[in-house]
């Protein structure tokens, strides 16, 4: 069964895209330019019930109980990885399951062309 890739589509512009990661498995980078403050707008895909955000000790994006999506802390630049501290998660009743980026990684039909 070859997964295929959907996209959500916020106010006409998709931020997101999954692809390799240089820290771990699969990324999620940004499409565009995510201004600081703006929502993260993940592609969805049936298969996860995470989203693919990698963890850093300075990320790029956080999480809030007030907001439905991550949103940037900062400006995130055309291609750079979205990230955020796995440390927070537990405050929103999140755990982190690595083993799905690292299955969801080895499939190359889940990546947009």
């Amino acid at each position: 069964m070859n997964p295929t890739v959907h996209k959500i589509v916020f106010g006409g512009l998709e931020n997101v895209h999954f692809r390799p990661s240089i820290i771990h498995g699969l990324g999620s980078m940004a499409t565009r330019t995510i201004l600081q403050d703006e929502a993260i707008i993940m592609p969805f895909q049936p298969e996860m019930e995470l989203a693919c955000i990698n963890h850093s000790d300075s990320p790029n994006c956080a999480r809030s109980l007030a907001r439905a999506t991550p949103f940037a802390l900062r400006d995130i630049q055309l291609g750079e990885e979205i990230t955020e501290d796995y440390r927070l998660l537990p405050l929103f009743g999140q755990e982190c399951d690595l083993s799905l980026t690292s299955e969801l990684a080895s499939t190359q039909s889940v990546f947009p062309t």
